[in-house]
Parts: structure tokens; sequence; C-alpha cells
């Protein structure tokens, strides 16, 4: 690409000159001084480019854009049981206060197996 040349040639330049750091903004300023360049001035990047263009197919007979975008085959997903999928979750949230019957030793240890359970602390 024509730009892309000129722009490897011209960042140091507009970055020391500008004293910008940003490459967005260095990029903003290489636009702009893209776009200034008469038509002459623009073939030199034109013909450095098409010589590039084509000393690359020489080297690379069989090279394709395609290459860099290689098509990967999908892992299928691993379908979990609904009990492994719920083990993450609290027992208290998922089998609520009323069911506390159903709750893990860990979680009936922590607010006492009575049915007495303070309600303050999920407000």
């Amino acid at each position: 690409n024509a730009f892309m040349l000129f722009m490897k040639e011209m960042r140091p330049a507009i970055a020391n000159e500008s004293g910008l750091k940003e490459s967005a903004a260095i990029n903003k300023k290489l636009g702009e001084q893209w776009h200034s360049l008469d038509k002459e001035e623009q073939q030199k990047y034109y013909d450095l480019a098409h010589e590039e263009r084509t000393s690359h197919m020489k080297k690379y007979p069989n090279w394709s854009a395609r290459d860099n975008y290689a098509r990967r085959s999908r892992k299928k997903k691993k379908r979990k049981d609904k009990m492994q999928a719920d083990s993450g979750t609290k027992c208290r949230a998922r089998y609520g206060i009323e069911n506390t019957a159903k709750w893990c030793k860990p979680c009936r240890s922590v607010y006492g197996e009575s049915k007495e359970i303070s309600f303050a602390y999920w407000k």
C-alpha cells in the first residue's frame, strides 16, 4: 500500500517534529500530509508499492492473503448435567430459605440447622 510506505518513511520525522507520542495523533498528521501531496509526489510511493508487490509475488508465488486467515474447526462445548451447572451457586440461593434440608453441609453449618434463620442477613 502506497500510504503505508509513506507512513513508514515519514513517521519518525513527524514524531520528532511535533513531539507527539500517540499513534493515532501521528497517523492523523500523516494522513493530512498525504492528502496535501501532489499526485506526482504520491506517484513515487505508488511506484514503490508496485515494486514491493511484484517482488513479493516473485518470492512467494503461491501465497494468498487467505493463508493468514485459516479456517479452524470449532471446539464442541461439553454439556454439563444440571447438578454440575448449579454447583457454583450457593445452596441458599439455589433452593431458598424454605428448603434448608436441601442445603449442603457447609451452608447448613454456617447458618445453623434450625428453622430460625435471621432474615436480616438477606436484606
